[in-house]
């Protein structure tokens, strides 16, 4: 899994990380691995967002990749 691009913010005492997220070759994720990945970091912290179609039809006539999103929660 890479990731493409990430977005680090905190308020209140609590952080928000937003990561974009690809398989190695630039596909989105393979639903197995964000399975595992939630797993690991629990279901309370971690949501999953495929990103719109709109995006992935941009991916293809650009050098942007289309990505899942992960947003991950945590109390600071």
């Amino acid at each position: 899994m890479n990731v493409t691009q990430a977005e680090i913010s905190t308020n209140m005492g609590m952080a928000l990380n937003i990561f974009y997220v690809t398989d190695a070759i630039g596909n989105p994720v393979d639903s197995k691995v964000i399975d595992s990945v939630m797993d690991k970091i629990g279901p309370g912290y971690l949501k999953v967002k495929e990103l719109p179609l709109m995006y992935h039809k941009k991916a293809e006539h650009s050098t942007d990749y289309s990505s899942t999103v992960l947003v991950l929660y945590q109390q600071c």
